[in-house]
């Protein structure tokens, strides 16, 4: 326990300062968004890109290790919405935002500097294989579900073309493809330049830390806590159970792919529900007290875990 609180005390701590410092006004909205494209734009992709080139690729996809963690998220989603809809009466496209809150991860923010750090360059892979298919997948899912339970006209012709645009307009993903790319081209990364990307990638950690905390500080607990507290539960709790139990017991995984990905299910809600709740305007009040909630919560379950896996 020692050593994971030596691992978890500075991680939220450096978050608990983002939050006390946005509170108290030393660090303003326009110095968050500085900072935050700072990390999305620069940081964490070359962090990503280092990981992922100096990574030893499987000789295939893991797509059990990928059925386990989206088929927990599926199916976590579906409950979070099928008793949003039997105990509070949330229509279609309130159902899919509650889903999306129980079941996405804040994998980039918070998953990506904790990961790295509790398991090495060792756990890029399957941070890469998650993180890759993450975005896509709910995005898109959840773009669906609310399109079609408001009668809208859902174009599933241009679904690819969307993909493709939000894949090349992300650093994260580019980051992502350019490591695999460059892996598997077999090319040495060059003294200079991977001491250059190491430099940036380096402060991609503390960085998105602190702008985390600087994020939360404009959440809080407010609307329907039944909701909140629907998707927080499911969030920190049934979504690594469901992975475990599909990782162990159905498909064997591999240790480090267990626990990555149990890391990775268990993390607080992602600030990118929220945005999908304030795009289509509904759930807006629950979802930002979730990832508030989550967040704080996420600091006891995530040390409790890690002491598990340790």
């Amino acid at each position: 326990m020692p050593i994971v609180l030596d691992l978890i005390l500075p991680l939220f701590g450096v978050v608990l300062a983002g939050f006390a410092a946005a509170k108290t006004r030393l660090f303003g909205e326009a110095m968050n968004q500085g900072l935050s494209r700072f990390v999305f734009g620069f940081a964490i992709p070359l962090a990503l890109f280092r990981a992922l080139a100096r990574a030893e690729l499987p000789a295939e996809v893991p797509w059990d290790f990928l059925l386990s963690y989206f088929g927990g998220a599926l199916f976590v989603c579906l409950v979070a919405a099928l008793v949003a809809r039997l105990l509070f009466g949330a229509k279609g496209d309130a159902q899919a935002i509650i889903g999306m809150g129980a079941s996405y991860s804040n994998n980039v923010l918070l998953g990506v500097p904790l990961v790295l750090l509790a398991f090495g360059d060792q756990a890029s892979l399957p941070l890469f294989l998650i993180i890759a298919a993450h975005a896509l997948t709910f995005f898109s899912g959840i773009s669906i579900w609310i399109e079609a339970a408001r009668a809208g006209a859902v174009r599933l012709d241009r679904l690819p073309q969307m993909l493709l645009s939000a894949s090349l307009q992300n650093p994260v993903m580019i980051g992502l493809m350019a490591g695999l790319a460059w892996n598997l081209v077999g090319l040495p990364l060059w003294k200079p330049l991977d001491d250059f990307v190491r430099l940036i990638g380096s402060a991609g950690v503390p960085c998105a830390l602190f702008a985390l905390g600087a994020s939360l500080a404009g959440y809080g607990l407010r609307g329907s806590l039944g909701q909140t507290a629907l998707m927080v539960t499911l969030k920190l709790i049934a979504f690594p159970a469901v992975f475990w139990l599909l990782a162990v017991p159905v498909f064997a995984l591999p240790p480090l792919y267990v626990q990555v990905g149990v890391l990775l299910a268990a993390l607080p809600t992602g600030i990118n529900a929220y945005v999908f709740a304030a795009r289509y305007q509904v759930a807006e009040a629950p979802m930002a007290g979730a990832i508030f909630l989550s967040t704080a919560l996420s600091f006891v379950t995530l040390s409790l875990l890690l002491g598990w896996i340790s």
